[in-house]
């Protein structure tokens, strides 16, 4: 009896074979349609890995950006410091002081400042008269090859004058070159 299985299956087999039975045309269709739609999804890859990349290109410039931006603030922060401390040194007179404040550009006297100035000749700056009362730091930022900061000063709580400082780097420490006023 299995015997006689096996041969009628065998013989059915090959009048498919031999009938031209093949593949339906409904089947053919579907793979077509599948081709297709894996071409498309290899399409969508390809555009959306060029996306990441674009985005990681993007991600990576802002991390630098945010970097860059840290290491202003912490500047900043650094040559605020030293701003108010030679200020104080103005105010008491302490010469010395701000000796170590400055570079050799800046002639500390003691009456003031005297330096040279690039397209403006020799200048001078006095120090403020009477006490300040009040500072306020009104801005900051990089200047050719160094830093500036913009310091207001009250005297009874009255604005007085903004100080200009300027700062350059010299041997690992930030340095006054240039002082003047805002008036």
């Amino acid at each position: 009896m299995v015997f006689i299985k096996k041969i009628v299956l065998i013989l059915v087999f090959f009048l498919l074979i031999s009938s031209g039975c093949g593949v339906p045309k409904d089947a053919q269709n579907k793979v077509s349609s599948l081709q297709t739609q894996v071409a498309s999804l290899q399409s969508k890859v390809q555009k959306l890995d060029t996306e990441r990349q674009q985005l990681k290109a993007e991600r990576d410039a802002l991390q630098e950006e945010v970097e860059r931006l840290k290491r202003t603030y912490e500047l900043r922060n650094h040559i605020s410091s030293i701003s108010y401390k030679i200020i104080e040194a103005m105010e008491t007179k302490n010469l010395e002081a701000l000796k170590g404040y400055t570079t050799d550009n800046l002639e500390v006297t003691e009456t003031g400042f005297a330096y040279y100035h690039e397209g403006l000749g020799k200048r001078e700056f006095s120090y403020p008269d009477g006490d300040i009362s009040r500072l306020r730091e009104r801005g900051f930022g990089f200047y050719e090859d160094g830093f500036v900061i913009y310091i207001e000063y009250y005297k009874d709580g009255v604005y007085n004058d903004q100080f200009n400082m300027y700062y350059i780097e010299e041997n690992g420490k930030w340095k006054l070159q240039e002082i003047g006023r805002d008036i």
